[in-house]
């Protein structure tokens, strides 16, 4: 009976523990946690259609490149390096064209520029459900489906912090 209940639980500890190998831990206050991601490739996804991921509109290798969300294709364009950089900050690269997200102005469209050219630094905050929100550092200001809904061709901006699914993220591995 032991050795069943032995089997039983390691079988649930494996089963949990599978989908959780590439997040961390990091003790914020003495009773919660906040997931962060180790540094690698993913696919963001919206939590409302995670077929749709952030894209860059015709695969552009130009600054100023519009993000939208796409139906995933596998493309270099649709697959970001997400960068830890520490204190629960990172920077998100594109892996196509080593161009990173980066916002403007708000309710404007977020696009791609090389490093060190405007607001490319971004912090995470988790929304439950293995989704997350992102926040940019400068600006305050989070990443948003523009018109709150989730559809192919839909562009991402930045706006004040809504509480709704139009802004929660899913890190998917590519």
């Amino acid at each position: 009976m032991k050795r069943l209940l032995s089997v039983i639980l390691m079988t649930v500890l494996v089963m949990v523990a599978i989908p959780i190998t590439r997040i961390q831990a990091k003790q914020v206050s003495e009773n919660a946690k906040i997931p962060l991601l180790v540094t690698g490739f993913y696919r963001i996804a919206s939590l409302e259609q995670p077929e749709l991921v952030f894209d860059v509109a015709y695969s552009s290798r130009e600054n100023g490149a519009i993000i939208h969300l796409w139906k995933y294709s596998r493309g270099a364009h649709q697959q970001v390096k997400a960068i830890y950089l520490g204190d629960n900050t990172y920077i998100f690269e594109f892996q196509h064209a080593e161009q990173v997200i980066t916002a403007m102005c708000a309710e404007q469209p977020i696009v791609t520029y090389p490093r060190g050219s405007g607001n490319y630094q971004w912090t995470l905050l988790y929304a439950g459900n293995g989704a997350f929100y992102i926040r940019n550092i400068a600006t305050g200001l989070y990443l948003t489906i523009e018109g709150d809904v989730a559809t192919q061709s839909a562009r991402i901006v930045q706006y004040s912090n809504l509480d709704s699914d139009s802004q929660r993220w899913l890190f998917l591995e590519r």
